[in-house]
């Protein structure tokens, strides 16, 4: 629960993915969704998988420079769901932690 906190807490406000869902709106309903975003983050760690849908994501495309109508001058950004962020973070530590 502390680092799951911690994660959400420390994490910038950012565009919601595909599912609709903000890291604005986990921090402000954070201890409404814990229980069950413990149940899904324990179980991707104890059965070593990511969810699939957690890897699906929105990409927008962000014009770079030149001609708008040009396809060529623009870049994908692909934008994930908060849930997916939390859980790559937690996993990041996990391993660096395991690692050092």
């Amino acid at each position: 629960i502390n680092e799951i906190t911690n994660i959400v807490t420390s994490s910038k406000n950012s565009s919601p993915g595909w599912d609709g869902i903000s890291m604005k709106v986990f921090k402000r309903c954070l201890p409404a969704v814990m229980d069950p975003m413990l149940f899904v983050i324990n179980l991707s760690l104890q059965q070593g998988v990511f969810p699939t849908e957690l890897k699906l994501a929105k990409v927008i495309p962000v014009f770079k420079k030149g001609q708008k109508i040009l396809l060529c001058n623009y870049r994908p950004i692909s934008v994930l769901p908060a849930i997916s962020k939390i859980l790559e973070k937690l996993m990041y530590s996990r391993l660096m932690s395991f690692i050092k």
